[in-house]
């Protein structure tokens, strides 16, 4: 077995040229960052708004919850608990 200090860089093509040509690195042209003209546009869905919302009131009621804990001042009430678990929800 032979190891050398020879640097090849990565071959970056994903063609199907065989020879010479086929082995040699990407130019740095090609590594570069698109340009911005050349940037993608994304729109975010209503639904991805609405499930973000959710979820920073969710954040919101940890935390709330969190703190009575941390405090001793969080009750549990089982009433609701009941009526949640046989389905009674009015």
């Amino acid at each position: 077995m032979r190891v050398t200090d020879a640097y090849r860089p990565p071959v970056t093509s994903t063609s199907t040229a065989q020879g010479p040509a086929a082995a040699q690195p990407a130019s740095p042209q090609s590594q570069a960052a698109p340009d911005a003209r050349e940037s993608v546009k994304l729109k975010v869905s209503d639904k991805a708004v609405e499930l973000a919302h959710a979820a920073r009131q969710d954040e919101a009621r940890v935390e709330q919850l969190r703190r009575a804990l941390a405090e001793g001042t969080f009750r549990v009430d089982a009433t609701a608990i009941a009526g949640k678990i046989v389905g009674d929800d009015g």
